[in-house]
């Protein structure tokens, strides 16, 4: 809920931008972070209360709470706003996709739970947050909105990953320009992972204890419980949008019903919705322990207790568990797979992607190993009639193209092209053309990584346009495309294919660092320069962009920026020795000459063989006055030359400094 209260001015307010009250969770913890939010609201201050505990909203616990109580005014004001972030926006409230359709939805949104052969990375859900938190700042930036939001977060420390990464990611990218604090409650065994989240960001947190006693919350009597929970059943009518937006309220009545077989039921659709979101870790917080629960309430269901050891090992997939997920299927191919030939082709399959695919480092024998396993179990359950011709077809086709994408691994690309074009030619002959249309635009694209992987663009760009052709609402395809044009010196292609990414997905570094790079082949440093500070803006922590940026302030001249930039690069990876060697040019016309020193000496132990390296050591040496070593530096600067033009131009240059003894 808000509100805005007048008492106190903003210039009285902390620097702290976030305080962390501890105590037991309950009604007085509450109270008392409502009484604080009441006596920090003034003139100018505008207070939010935000309930984020998981068990009380779900994921989007926090974010939904926040947005939620803007909702009405941005549709108002801006609809233009709700209309871009409509997928964001659809995503923490689900009740507006009644309202805001889904404007661009790709093969995965819309293929059936059988087809559905593609689960959205994790990061993709970090990106609706990245989304939210550009649709509050434009909305509040251009509103001239300069109040202070004092967010409260009542349970945070029981909040889902999304819900946390919301607030750690709005405070660390925004909470200084738009005068956001942060209020939140935490149990004093929890508050530690709390502040070291907000630490991780760059943010300090202060602690205040309270002296509270624990409450005694009793929960409903089990039969009032048990009806209101009917209640609610009968007023959804197994509607999935309204089961979700009721899922946690569902969960806790039947829950104190001690009706736990119906606990089974949400706690099972609450893991499938968020899973195939992409929601890997809240997901996960639904799934752990149903199989158990299976045993208990639901013994006879079998096929249920399959779909939830499935969802569980896509979760453990999805967040890139690779010894859990390794124990996870073993434990499977025990349990569940022995007695039923395709579910175990589907385990080896499984297993074999953990060992050649996510592993590191990768077992390409095993992953190969565990596909003929596979494979042979998939035609047991042909011979036996387990499944059907055309299920056996598309079933031996994906265990195929695993081995394509081992083959490509393994640099064995004409090999991996061609398993892939067989496994094109049996879905066209198999089946029909609407059947795995999702399947069929992923062997395109993967024929068209193997094609760039020995950089021969033009057929990759024929064949990431045809699986855009059959997708055509898939960001991460435009992305890949346009980094395909970019190597093949199409710059104005690759700046268009860049921009529809951008246009079909919430913001993702990756694409904006790739906009950069291309911005800077084009010779426009400005439009690079934004590019890459946005790609920075959302993922601090890459090199690729801080070196993109840091050569187009040296363009336009702006050395202080580069050096920072290049010395951020260097924090991060100390490899970096072209960085080394940029900041030491720098450093050198700036007159700083020990640091430009320092910096070559530095990049030369990294590349010992590069003659340019020795070139400008020698040059540096000579104005600070050291001939001897610089003439040494020099003839390492031609003996290091790599082609005989170089050596030729090295020697010029070095004879005008040195006009005797600098030949090799």
């Amino acid at each position: 809920m808000s509100s805005t209260n007048t008492q106190f001015s903003n210039s009285n307010r902390s620097e702290k931008h976030i305080t962390l009250l501890t105590g037991p969770s309950g009604r007085s913890r509450r109270n008392e972070l409502t009484k604080r939010l009441q006596e920090a609201s003034g003139p100018g201050v505008r207070t939010f209360l935000v309930p984020c505990g998981f068990d009380e909203g779900g994921p989007w616990s926090g974010p939904a709470s926040l947005i939620s109580s803007l909702y009405e005014e941005l549709q108002s004001e801006r609809p233009d706003l709700t209309n871009k972030h409509s997928l964001e926006l659809i995503y923490v409230m689900p009740r507006l996709r009644r309202v805001l359709p889904n404007q661009n939805p790709t093969l995965t949104d819309l293929a059936s739970s059988e087809e559905r052969v593609r689960s959205y990375p994790v990061d993709r859900a970090y990106r609706i947050i990245h989304g939210l938190i550009d649709l509050i700042a434009e909305w509040k930036t251009t509103k001239k909105d300069h109040d202070v939001w004092m967010i409260a977060c009542e349970g945070l420390d029981d909040a889902g990953a999304m819900t946390r990464h919301f607030f750690r990611e709005l405070l660390r990218r925004r909470g200084q320009a738009l005068h956001l604090e942060l209020l939140a409650t935490a149990s004093a065994d929890k508050a530690g992972d709390i502040a070291a989240l907000f630490a991780h960001a760059g943010q300090t947190t202060q602690q205040i204890s309270l002296d509270i006693q624990p409450d005694l919350e009793l929960p409903l009597p089990y039969i009032t419980a048990e009806a209101e929970a009917r209640r609610i059943e009968a007023q959804i009518a197994e509607d999935r949008i309204e089961t979700a937006v009721h899922l946690p309220k569902l969960i806790r009545l039947w829950s104190q019903a001690n009706r736990f077989d119906m606990v089974l039921k949400y706690r099972v659709f609450g893991m499938d919705f968020y899973n195939t979101l992409g929601l890997y870790e809240d997901s996960l917080r639904y799934g752990e322990g149903l199989i158990e629960m299976s045993y208990q309430y639901d013994p006879e269901n079998e096929f249920r207790r399959w779909a939830i050891a499935s969802k569980l090992l896509n979760i453990y997939l999805g967040l890139v568990d690779v010894p859990t997920a390794l124990k996870f299927t073993e434990r499977m191919i025990d349990e569940f797979a022995q007695k039923d030939q395709f579910r175990l082709a589907v385990m080896y399959y499984t297993m074999a992607m953990l060992y050649g695919r996510y592993q590191k480092p990768r077992d390409f024998a095993k992953g190969e190993e565990c596909l003929e396993r596979g494979l042979a179990a998939l035609n047991r359950a042909h011979l036996e009639g387990t499944i059907s011709d055309r299920e056996f077809a598309f079933q031996s086709v994906f265990n195929r193209n695993g081995l394509a994408m081992i083959r490509n691994f393994q640099r064995r690309h004409d090999e991996a092209i061609e398993i892939c074009r067989e496994c094109m030619e049996a879905l066209n002959t198999h089946l029909s053309g609407d059947e795995h249309v999702l399947h069929r635009s992923v062997l395109l694209f993967n024929i068209g990584q193997v094609y760039n992987a020995i950089e021969l663009y033009s057929e990759t760009i024929d064949y990431y346009t045809a699986a855009i052709k059959m997708d055509p609402n898939y960001s991460e395809y435009y992305n890949d495309r346009g980094s395909a044009y970019l190597h093949a010196g199409r710059l104005e292609e690759a700046e268009k294919d860049y921009l529809t990414a951008l246009k079909l997905s919430p913001p993702y570094f990756e694409v904006l660092t790739n906009l950069g790079q291309c911005y800077r082949r084009k010779g426009e440093m400005g439009n690079a320069i934004a590019s890459y500070s946005r790609a920075l803006d959302i993922e601090p922590a890459q090199t690729l962009a801080l070196l993109g940026r840091a050569k187009s302030y040296e363009e336009v001249g702006n050395i202080p920026a580069a050096i920072s930039d290049y010395s951020s690069a260097i924090l991060l990876d100390g490899s970096l020795w072209e960085a080394f060697a940029s900041r030491g040019i720098l450093n050198f016309e700036l007159g700083e000459f020990e640091a430009s020193l320092s910096d070559l000496n530095r990049a030369i132990a990294l590349k010992p063989n590069m003659g340019d390296l020795y070139e400008n050591r020698a040059v540096l040496l000579a104005k600070m006055g050291h001939t001897d070593r610089a003439r040494e530096d020099a003839k390492l600067a031609v003996a290091h030359a790599r082609e005989e033009h170089e050596r030729l131009a090295l020697q010029s240059h070095l004879e005008q400094l040195f006009p005797a003894g600098t030949n090799a």
